[in-house]
This record gives C-alpha cells, structure tokens and sequence, in this order.
C-alpha cells in the first residue's frame, strides 16, 4: 500500500515570518499537531505543537512576537506519495517523529502522513504493530522513553 492511500491532502501551512500565536491557531483550528513552513517558494522546514512548547513557551518567548522559524525545525522530513506506507513508518522511526510531509514527483508538498493515518493499517494487516510501536517509543521524550 501506498502512501497516497492514506495520506491527508488538506494541507495547512503557515508562512515564514507568520508568529507562533498564528501556527498554534492554524493548529488548533484545522484540528493539527504540525505546519509545514513555506518561504517565498518552498518548504523551508516545520512547526509542531511540540516545538512550539519546547522551544517557545518553556523558553518565556512571546508567542504573538516570535517568527514561527524560530521553533521550525529546518528542511522538511518528508517522504514521497508513492512511497510504500512501511517506507513512511521507517523514516518515522529513523527520525523519531510522528509526521512527514508528502512530496509529490516534483517534489512539491502535497499532504502529510501521520501515526493516526498508518494505526488502521495494523488491524489491516499491512504493518507491522511491532514497526509502529517502535515509531511511537522512539519519538518519546528521553524522560519518558525511561519510564516505559
């Protein structure tokens, strides 16, 4: 199966220079935990819902003045739409990350895959529930990576 089959194609994005405040309304808005971020004519990389905690609140930095480049990771972690859905959790895993955004041949963006997309998959029987257990516990925090 592919990644195409699962993906979310609704994508929400924020703009490099938009604040923090306006990446966490997108994220509450659309119903998201991350945000591709585009410059002038790219992905120039993403903002999670965990970034902004970690990187902004925890830090005392302003959310309504703080540009959302200041807690987006850089260059996208992505896969492509006809990546096979066991490729996608792989780099999940290898990165330790719960999202990737979804190139298209052209390598333009053209959805995101997410733990949630791939979790059906295993009652399916088109992955492993191992590979994704292995998704999850890699992407914890170290704190509570321990505690498990």
């Amino acid at each position: 199966m592919n990644v195409e089959e699962v993906m979310s194609v609704d994508l929400v994005a924020v703009q490099q220079g938009d604040s923090i405040l306006e990446a966490a309304r997108r994220m509450r808005d659309s119903g998201v935990e991350s945000l591709p971020v585009f410059d002038d004519r790219s992905v120039m990389g993403m903002v999670t819902a965990r970034d902004i905690v970690w990187k902004v609140v925890s830090e005392g930095l302003d959310p309504k003045t703080t540009p959302v480049e200041a807690a987006a990771s850089v260059g996208p972690i992505a896969c492509r739409f006809d990546d096979s859905v066991k490729t996608a959790a792989t780099i999940m895993h290898e990165r330790k990350i719960h999202r990737l955004l979804v190139m298209d041949a052209f390598d333009r963006p053209v959805g995101m895959i997410s733990l949630n997309d791939l979790a059906p998959l295993v009652r399916q029987g088109v992955l492993s529930g191992h590979l994704l257990s292995e998704v999850v516990h890699s992407s914890l925090p170290e704190p509570r990576r321990k505690a498990l």
